[in-house]
């Protein structure tokens, strides 16, 4: 295909509705532990940086700590971000703390040198049943960096935590 096939065609095709990626009826707020994974725009590994790391953990901590969530584990790839959190209930969900943690990353870290949109418009969650082990979650959580092959353990791993 011609790149004047591909413009034509990309301009005529319909656009795809996005999914819903959140449960319609439940309330967010509540305290039921969740795994949320954050994609940094377009999957750009830029997360490789220890200082740019640090910012976003930092932030991470700092935003959990001002609203109440309650930080189990994260980790923080190159190109996205897992974190298991304890919503405080009280009204403050899981949607507010990711925005407001992707909106106060994004100042520090253009502060820091990046340019454009860091992070992706969603998020993906995973609202944890009554029969899951939340300390088996937080382990497989801070584990992907050696099943990327990334590192040969979750300790040598420097940008990865349960608390």
């Amino acid at each position: 295909m011609s790149p004047s096939e591909y413009r034509a065609a990309m301009t005529t095709a319909p656009l795809l509705k996005r999914k819903w990626v959140r449960h319609r009826d439940f309330d967010y707020s509540q305290a039921v532990p969740c795994s949320v994974t954050v994609c940094a725009m377009g999957r750009r590994a830029i997360f490789i940086r220890p200082d740019v790391n640090g910012v976003v953990i930092d932030c991470l901590q700092h935003e959990a700590e001002r609203l109440g969530f309650r930080l189990i584990a994260y980790c923080l790839m190159p190109d996205h971000l897992h974190l298991l959190v304890i919503p405080p209930g009280a009204g403050k969900d899981v949607s507010a703390f990711v925005g407001a943690f992707k909106s106060r990353s994004t100042r520090l870290l253009w502060a820091k040198g990046l340019e454009g949109r860091v992070w992706q418009a969603s998020f993906y969650d995973h609202l944890l049943r009554k029969d899951e082990d939340i300390e088996a979650v937080a382990n497989y959580i801070v584990a992907n960096p050696v099943r990327k092959g990334i590192a040969s353990s979750p300790e040598a791993y420097p940008f990865s935590r349960t608390f």
